[in-house]
C-alpha cells in the first residue's frame, strides 16, 4: 500500500518559487530518500504534515498516524532514556514492551542515563525507538546519519530495519547522497525542475561497502 503520494507539488512564497514538480510516493515497509537542502526538507515536511498548503499539486496520505524526527526537534534532556520513552509510550496509548526493545535498539547500557549525557548516536536511536513505540504508518526523518561515526551508522541502519519489518513507511531527506544510498531502496535528487530518481544499482557499485563516517 502506498502510504504517501505526492503529485506535481509546487510551492511559492512571496513570489519566490521554492519547490517545483515534486512527485514521488512511499509504500509501506519502504525507505525513500530525497537529496535536498535543509530548508527544502523543512518545507517538504511541513507540506506533508499539513502545516503548510501547496500552491499547486496534490499530497495524498493513506494512513492513520505519522511521526517525524527533524533536526530542530528536541528531547527532554533531563529525563533518563527509560522515563522519556515510557512517557511517550503512555502518551501514545500504546502497550509496547520497551524493556525488551532496549536491546534491539542498542540502548541497554544507557537505559537509566539522562538523555543530556548521551552521545549523538545514542540520542538518534532513542528518537527512533520513540517513533517505533507510536506504531505510525509513516515516518519523516531529516539527516539521520550526519555526524555519526561508523558504528553509529551501522546501529542506526539496523534500528531502521526494525521499523521496516513492522511495515512502517519511511521518508528520509539529507543533503548528502551517500547517506541516502546507505538507507534507502529508492533515492531522488532535487533539482530546480523537480526530482530525478537515482540508479542505485550503478551508485552502489561506485561506493565502498564500508560506512562513511561524518557525512
Amino acid at each position: 500500500m502506498k502510504r504517501l503520494i505526492v503529485e506535481e507539488v509546487m510551492k511559492q512564497e512571496k513570489a519566490k518559487l521554492l519547490l517545483k514538480n515534486i512527485s514521488f510516493d512511499v509504500e509501506e515497509a519502504e525507505v525513500v530518500g530525497i537529496k535536498c537542502s535543509i530548508d527544502e526538507s523543512h518545507l517538504l515536511f511541513d507540506l506533508i504534515e499539513g502545516e503548510k498548503i501547496p500552491t499547486s499539486g496534490k499530497i495524498q496520505r493513506q494512513l492513520t498516524s505519522m511521526e517525524s524526527d527533524r533536526k530542530n526537534d528536541g528531547l527532554y534532556e533531563k529525563l533518563t532514556v527509560e522515563k522519556y520513552l515510557t512517557f511517550f509510550n503512555r502518551l501514545n496509548g500504546q502497550k509496547i514492551d520497551l524493556a525488551n526493545l532496549k536491546e534491539s535498539f542498542a540502548l541497554i547500557d544507557c537505559w537509566k542515563t539522562a538523555i543530556e549525557k548521551l552521545s549523538l548516536a545514542q540520542k538518534k536511536r532513542v528518537g527512533l525507538l520513540r517513533i517505533y513505540s507510536a506504531q505510525p504508518d509513516l515516518v519523516l526523518i531529516e539527516s539521520p546519519l550526519t555526524d555519526l561515526d561508523n558504528e553509529g551508522i551501522e546501529l542506526y541502519i539496523k534500528c531502521l530495519e526494525i521499523l521496516k519489518k513492522e511495515a512502517i513507511a519511511v521518508l528520509v531527506t539529507a543533503p548528502y547522497l551517500e547517506e541516502l544510498i546507505l538507507l534507502s531502496s529508492k533515492v531522488y535528487v532535487k533539482h530546480e525542475s523537480g526530482l530525478n530518481q537515482v540508479d542505485l544499482s550503478e551508485e552502489k557499485g561506485n561506493h565502498e561497502p564500508a560506512y562513511s563516517a561524518n557525512l
